[in-house]
């Protein structure tokens, strides 16, 4: 059209930006990869029980172990989702990626104490072989080496979620929508994570650790394993 001299404005060029535009081009990004998000989960999911579970002893192996720390995971996940909606923080195709996020970072989690708490049972084992086992020495023993495991892995625990949680927290404040939702949700995770890390996660290995002293199953424990490396149930 004319402008003022009548002269025409050349090379004008529109832009369109908006949520719907950038939510769109996210959704066909992130589809193309549900299918392997998923498989690294599952992947990722399966090596964690295998890894927990390498001692091929019916005493030694630790499969619980698996479950409660995927099981930690997802329980974080879902406090995490439910309250960041409670929040009104809007969902979009990108959050789904967090759960990878969570998984890694939890599942390092649960390999920084159990690793303190074998270094500390290899520790104490000698100290131990004269010692009477009777059933009030094991609890306190038990009680002693989960404290002595905590205090070794804790400090790392912490640092490394509140860390990342405040590295998501600061990224959350992007202008881009799905990049702010998908910090919000991964932030809370952080927090959600480390709790249960502390709680969920040590009383299962607490549990654990109290069925192979009482000598039952990591398979079954409902059968004990006698002198003999017999199994009789108990």
């Amino acid at each position: 059209g004319g402008g003022a001299g009548g002269q025409g404005v050349a090379d004008v060029r529109v832009s369109v930006r908006s949520n719907a535009v950038f939510n769109a081009d996210i959704a066909s990004a992130t589809a193309d990869t549900a299918l392997l998000i998923s498989v690294g989960i599952g992947l990722t999911s399966m090596f964690v029980c295998l890894f927990l579970a390498r001692d091929r002893s019916c005493l030694g192996a630790r499969p619980a172990l698996g479950g409660a720390a995927i099981g930690s995971v997802m329980l974080a996940t879902a406090a995490a989702f439910g309250v960041c909606a409670g929040a009104g923080v809007k969902y979009n195709e990108m959050v789904s990626v967090a759960l990878f996020v969570m998984l890694g970072v939890g599942v390092d989690d649960a390999f920084l104490f159990v690793r303190a708490l074998e270094d500390v049972l290899a520790a104490r084992q000698k100290e131990r072989q004269h010692e009477r086992a009777d059933a009030s020495s094991l609890e306190a023993s038990l009680e002693a080496d989960i404290g002595a495991a905590l205090a070794a892995a804790g400090p790392s625990i912490l640092l490394s979620s509140t860390t990342n949680a405040i590295a998501f927290a600061v990224s959350a404040y992007s202008p881009l929508p799905a990049l702010r939702g998908f910090c919000t949700y991964s932030a809370a995770g952080m927090v959600a994570d480390l709790c249960l890390q502390l709680t969920f996660f040590v009383a299962a290995a607490a549990i654990d650790e109290r069925r192979r002293r009482q000598q039952r199953c990591a398979w079954a424990p409902c059968l004990m394993l006698d002198g003999a490396g017999g199994r009789r149930l108990a």
